[in-house]
C-alpha cells in the first residue's frame, strides 16, 4: 500500500536513554551558566545598593560631624580618629562598589568585601552618633556648671534649642532607612525611597501618622515577608530560577520574572516541568527527523525544497520535497505533534489538478514507492526509531494523485531538476488552460 502514509515514531529504550542523558548534560551546563549570570546580576545590584547607601550614610555622618565641630578641642579630639575610620571605610566602599567588573569571581569577591565593609560603616556611624551626642551633653553640662559657679546663676530648666521633628516621622524614616540597608529586590528599594521622600514633604501630624500606619507599615510587612521567604525557600527558588532561565535559552523563549513568594515559586515550578517535557520531546523529534533525513539520503533521495508553516492555532509543520522518479517527488511532512506523512506527487509551478495521464503515472509510482517505504522503516528501526502508531496507510489509487506547486517551497540553489524538461506536452496544455480560465 503506497498512497499517503501517516505514522508516529518513538525511540527505543536505549536510544531514549542516550537522548535524555544528553539533554540532562546540556541542561546542567545552561543552569550553571544561568546561575553565574544570576549571581553576577545580584552582586552588581548589591554593589549598586551599597554605593547609594554609603553616600546616604556619609550625608548623615556629615550632619553629626557638623555638630561635633562645635565641641572644644579636648572633646573633639576624643572622636577625631573615629571620624577618620568612618570616612576611610566609606572611601574604600565607594571605590569597591564603583569598579567596572564583569568577571564572576571578581564580582563575588567584591560583593563579600563590600558587605563586610558596609557592616563596619554602619557600626562606625552608630558609634559616632552616640559618642557625639554624649560628648555634646557632657560639654554643655560642664560649661553650664562653670558659668553657674562663676556667676552664681541657676540654669535649671535650660537646654539646647533643637529643631522639633515630628516623632512619628522621625521613627518611620529611621525604620525605612534601616530597611534600605537590607538586600532587597529593586522594586522594594524604589518603593521605600519614595515613601521616605513623601514623609519628608509632610508637615501635618495627622497625615504623617496616617501614612506611617498604612504605607510605611505595608512596606515593612512586604520586606518581612520577602525575608521570611528567602530564609525558608531562597536557595530552592534560586535553583529553580536557574533551571528556568537555562530552559528559556534552550527553547528560545523569552524570560519572565516570577515573584519570590510561595505562589510565584509554585507557578515557576509548573513552568519548568512543562518546559523540561517540551525540551525532551523536541530532542526526540529532532533525532527522529535527523534519522529520517539520513536514511532518505542513504537511499538516494535528494532534498530539492522545503517550507515551514505555523498555523494560527500554534500548530506547525515542516515539509520537504525529495526528488523521486521522472519529475515526481516524495513530500515528507513532519508535524509538531510528531506525525510524519509521506506522499507521492508531481510538480508544477502553479496550483492545478493532475490530468488523467498524470494520475495513472502517479499511481504506478506509488506502487513502486511501497518497497522503498518498507526499507525506510527498517533502516529507521535499526537506528532506534521504531513505529509507535500507524495513522494512515492508504492504497496506491489515482484519487490520491496530486500536483505540488513548487512556488510554495523554498528550493535549493542547485535544484534544476528539470521540471520543464520532464513536463509532458499534455501538462503544458493543461497549464495554458488553467491560466486562460
Amino acid at each position: 500500500m503506497s498512497g499517503p502514509k501517516s505514522s508516529r515514531y518513538t525511540l527505543s529504550a536505549e536510544q531514549l536513554r542516550k537522548i535524555l542523558e544528553e539533554q540532562e548534560r546540556i541542561k546542567r551546563e545552561l543552569e550553571e551558566k544561568a546561575k553565574k549570570e544570576r549571581e553576577c546580576k545580584e552582586a552588581q545590584a548589591i554593589l549598586d545598593g551599597i554605593l547609594q547607601n554609603t553616600k546616604r550614610h556619609i550625608a548623615s555622618v556629615r550632619k553629626v560631624d557638623n555638630q561635633a565641630q562645635n565641641l572644644t578641642g579636648a572633646f573633639r579630639n576624643k572622636i577625631a580618629d573615629d571620624f577618620l575610620r568612618f570616612y576611610a571605610t566609606a572611601d574604600r566602599l565607594i571605590a569597591l562598589a564603583s569598579g567596572n567588573m564583569t568577571d564572576h569571581s571578581e564580582l563575588m569577591s567584591a560583593r563579600r568585601k563590600a558587605e563586610q565593609h558596609f557592616a563596619e560603616l554602619i557600626q562606625f556611624q552608630n558609634q559616632l552618633t552616640v559618642e557625639v551626642r554624649d560628648l555634646c551633653a557632657q560639654e554643655a553640662i560642664q560649661n553650664a556648671s562653670a558659668i553657674a559657679d562663676a556667676m552664681n546663676v541657676s540654669f535649671a530648666g535650660g537646654g539646647l534649642i533643637e529643631e522639633k521633628i515630628d516623632p512619628i516621622a522621625a521613627e518611620t524614616m529611621d525604620m525605612l532607612n534601616q530597611l534600605l540597608d537590607e538586600p532587597l529586590p529593586q522594586v522594594l528599594h524604589v518603593d521605600i525611597d519614595t515613601a521616605i521622600a513623601c514623609i519628608q514633604k509632610m508637615k501635618d501630624h495627622a497625615s504623617i501618622a496616617n501614612y506611617a500606619a498604612i504605607t510605611a507599615a505595608s512596606l515593612r510587612k512586604q520586606v518581612k515577608a520577602y525575608q521570611a521567604f528567602r530564609r525558608i525557600s531562597g536557595e530552592q527558588f534560586d535553583a529553580l530560577q536557574d533551571r528556568y532561565r537555562g530552559l528559556c535559552v534552550r527553547l528560545g523563549e523569552p524570560q519572565n520574572d516570577y515573584p519570590q513568594t510561595e505562589t510565584g515559586m509554585a507557578e515557576l515550578e509548573r513552568k519548568v516541568h512543562q518546559m523540561e517535557y517540551q525540551m525532551n520531546y523536541d530532542a526526540q523529534q529532532a533525532y527522529i527527523s535527523h534519522s529520517l533525513d539520513e536514511v532518505m539520503r542513504e537511499m538516494g533521495y535528494q532534498v530539492i525544497g522545503s517550507r515551514h508553516v505555523t498555523k494560527k492555532s500554534g500548530k506547525s509543520f515542516t515539509s520537504k520535497l525529495l526528488a523521486y522518479d521522472d519529475g515526481a517527488v516524495v513530500n515528507v511532512t513532519e508535524a509538531s505533534n510528531g506525525q510524519i506523512t509521506m506522499e507521492i506527487g508531481s510538480t508544477d509551478e502553479i496550483d492545478r489538478t493532475p490530468n488523467a495521464n498524470e494520475r495513472v503515472a502517479l499511481r504506478k509510482k506509488m506502487e513502486r514507492f511501497c518497497t522503498d517505504f518498507k526499507e525506510i522503516e527498517k533502516r529507521l528501526a535499526d537506528r532506534g526509531d521504531i513505529l509507535d502508531s500507524r495513522l494512515v496507510m492508504a492504497p496506491p489509487e489515482e484519487m490520491y494523485a496530486q500536483i505540488i506547486n513548487l512556488s510554495d517551497f523554498e528550493l535549493v540553489d542547485d535544484y534544476r531538476y528539470g521540471v520543464k524538461k520532464h513536463q509532458t506536452e499534455v501538462s503544458k496544455t493543461q497549464q495554458a488552460k488553467v491560466r486562460n480560465e
